[in-house]
């Protein structure tokens, strides 16, 4: 009777540790889920600022009818990685890693539309992020 009842004490010891453990790790598991959404938050709001700090830049120093060279200097000047495509007939540049000890890779990616001769018509400034 006493084995019995000396079992049942441990099984019920093993079975009360095991609980706490997957509560411990649960808790752990929540936390962290709600620091990963907390930090995507950060991000984006972040590239939505940088965004919109390129979109207002691109309204004063871009007008319709700009030539190839100044929206390249536009690029130049905020440091944006650019290149044409012919196809599509835009440019399309993008900023990465806005934050350089960020876990995100926030960028921005920029669409300037032109005309048939390369001439300024508009621009698009997209905020975008990922996980590393």
């Amino acid at each position: 009777m006493v084995d019995i009842v000396k079992g049942n004490v441990q099984k019920n010891l093993v079975l009360g540790l095991l609980i706490k453990f997957a509560i411990t790790v649960g808790i752990i598991a929540l936390t962290l889920v709600v620091f990963f959404y907390a930090a995507v938050e950060v991000e984006s709001v972040r590239s939505t600022q940088v965004a919109h700090k390129l979109e207002t830049a691109a309204k004063s120093e871009l007008h319709i009818g700009d030539s190839k060279k100044t929206i390249e200097e536009f690029f130049s000047r905020h440091s944006i990685t650019f290149s044409f495509d012919k196809y599509q007939v835009r440019y399309q540049g993008i900023i990465r890693n806005i934050y350089r000890f960020s876990p995100f890779n926030a960028a921005v990616v920029v669409y300037v539309k032109v005309d048939d001769s390369g001439n300024f018509l508009s621009a698009e400034f997209l905020p975008l992020f990922d996980l590393i």
